[in-house]
């Protein structure tokens, strides 16, 4: 994430007092518990995680004591979870974000779509806290597309790179979607990845996709160029590819 790039580039610096910062404030940008552990190991100070939206202020924020899972801020906001349709799906059932905002009064904002994918969770949170809880799985689109229907979200392949201690091999990485049955992996190494690592990668992805073959190749280059917002993509998806090369 920008956030893990932004602090470990200050810490090797070398020129930043620790003790000045109070708490790490995230908008918008998933944060899987790998990130988490390190920011918390690399600086000791709380992250706080809001899921914000330009149009409808802020929706939620991650409960410090259920990770991954967010306090709605049901004063102000109704979130429906809803298939591709606009009809409410039940709770606990993956669908599309969509928001009102009952504080906006010149431009209304009635049945938003955010884009992102979500589900509503109904069992009451061990924090104490009686604000509805919901859970955040990232962008519309950012899945991996199989052969036999099945998507895969971003995040879980995230996740599992992270867990496998992908961080301490690369700097940068990102993964597209060539086509239904290949990705490509193109890695910014902070070493020389040996042939063992990729096998161990190859390994590691086929387990997520298990029930279809998937062709991984990889790409080794010097940076990964980042949006005009300058942030990294992770994930380029099917579609996209699709689109912008007419295949």
């Amino acid at each position: 994430s920008l956030v893990s790039r932004f602090c470990t580039l200050m810490f090797n610096d070398g020129n930043y007092d620790p003790s000045s910062f109070l708490a790490i404030k995230l908008g918008s940008e998933p944060l899987i518990a790998e990130e988490r552990k390190n920011l918390r190991k690399l600086l000791n100070i709380p992250i706080i995680n809001e899921l914000n939206c330009g149009e409808a202020g802020t929706i939620g924020f991650e409960c410090a004591s259920n990770l991954n899972r967010f306090h709605l801020n049901a004063e102000r906001i109704i979130l429906e979870i809803t298939d591709k349709n606009g009809v409410n799906l039940p709770d606990g059932e993956k669908g599309l974000m969509v928001v009102t905002a009952l504080d906006r009064k010149i431009t209304p904002i009635i049945r938003y779509k955010l884009g992102d994918m979500g589900k509503l969770v109904t069992e009451k949170c061990p924090c104490g806290i009686n604000l509805p809880l919901f859970e955040f799985w990232g962008r519309r689109g950012d899945e991996v597309l199989l052969s036999n229907g099945r998507k895969v979200g971003v995040l879980q392949v995230h996740g599992s790179l992270m867990k496998a201690g992908l961080a301490r091999k690369v700097s940068q990485f990102q993964i597209q979607q060539k086509n239904i049955d290949k990705l490509l992996f193109r890695i910014v190494p902070r070493k020389k990845i040996k042939e063992e690592d990729e096998i161990e990668l190859r390994l590691l992805l086929s387990d997520l996709f298990f029930d279809c073959r998937m062709n991984i190749d990889f790409e080794y280059v010097e940076n990964i160029a980042p949006t005009q917002g300058g942030k990294r993509r992770f994930f380029i998806p099917l579609d996209e590819v699709r689109k912008n090369f007419e295949i």
